[in-house]
């Protein structure tokens, strides 16, 4: 299912937690890091709401608490002050995995995308953006850590 341009929430399906930005942040304009919350907060917040704005080609720009999604050092950051380059998404679904499950993957290079790795310790766990490994299968076979679900809020 293609997504339109809207409000969105995203959680992990691997840690079946909200995915947002950092609930402790500093007050300046560097890039904050985008993680997934961690369980039991209930509604997602402002700051935890996604913007999805769709282009042609099936790409897309999301915002993340006025920030936009990019891949810095390999981990998924929020930029406050000027999209980078590079910071468009391909989302694609993944319905074999659920309603409304996707992987998120950088337009530019789409061997990469959001990941959540296991043994990351309890709490905020930073979404890195790397190869995602594919299950040599028809379609294609992600890891739970790379599935994440996309709803309108």
């Amino acid at each position: 299912m293609t997504l339109k341009s809207g409000t969105y929430i995203i959680s992990s399906k691997s840690e079946d937690s909200y995915v947002g930005r950092n609930s402790v942040e500093d007050k300046s304009l560097h890039p904050k890091r985008v993680v997934v919350l961690p369980q039991g907060i209930e509604a997602p917040k402002v700051r935890h709401l996604w913007e999805i704005e769709a282009l042609p080609d099936e790409i897309y720009i999301l915002r993340i608490g006025g920030g936009f999604a990019a891949e810095i050092n390999k981990l998924l950051f929020a930029v406050l002050i000027e999209r980078p380059e590079d910071a468009v998404w391909k989302i694609v679904p993944q319905p074999r995995e659920g309603e409304h499950t996707y992987t998120i993957l950088l337009a530019g290079r789409p061997s990469d995308g959001w990941f959540v790795g296991p043994n990351i310790p309890e709490g905020e766990k930073q979404i890195a953006v790397h190869a995602i490994p594919v299950g040599l299968s028809l379609p294609p076979v992600y890891p739970t850590g790379a599935l994440f679900r996309i709803v309108p809020a």
